[in-house]
């Protein structure tokens, strides 16, 4: 079974190949690519929890399809173009934490009502030359 996040591809700030995909999302759900420079120490966040913190960037939004999502993909920009375009210029030995978050109107036991969407694994990132 495949992981529900997955990072893979090479942070390298001269070749940076990074791609993220989920599996197992609601089948159309807007979904989006968030980046964190800390870790959040596990706030809850709608059915989930919130593992990147700090100054968090939305690098992507994607709709998934069969409960999936690749990003980047197509004419988007790679992982650390992405970051810059959004204030945040990756360095050499920079961690970024990596999450996604998607819509999810099926509200589990337990779960506020406003708990409309939930939230990935984190995946850590240490960026190179």
């Amino acid at each position: 079974m495949p992981e529900p996040f997955s990072a893979i591809g090479s942070p390298s700030l001269a070749a940076d190949t990074v791609v993220f995909s989920t599996v197992g999302e609601k089948s159309t759900a807007l979904s989006i690519v968030v980046q964190g420079d800390t870790v959040n120490g596990g706030v809850v966040f709608g059915q989930g929890v919130l593992c990147a913190g700090g100054n968090l960037l939305r690098l992507y939004v994607k709709t998934a399809v069969a409960g999936s999502i690749t990003a980047p993909q197509g004419g988007d920009p790679t992982v650390s173009a992405a970051s810059a375009a959004h204030g945040d210029t990756l360095s050499t030995g920079a961690i970024r934490y990596y999450q996604v978050y998607y819509r999810d109107p099926n509200v589990l036991g337990g779960c506020p009502a406003g708990s409309t969407f939930n939230a990935s694994e984190g995946k850590a990132v240490t960026w190179g030359p």
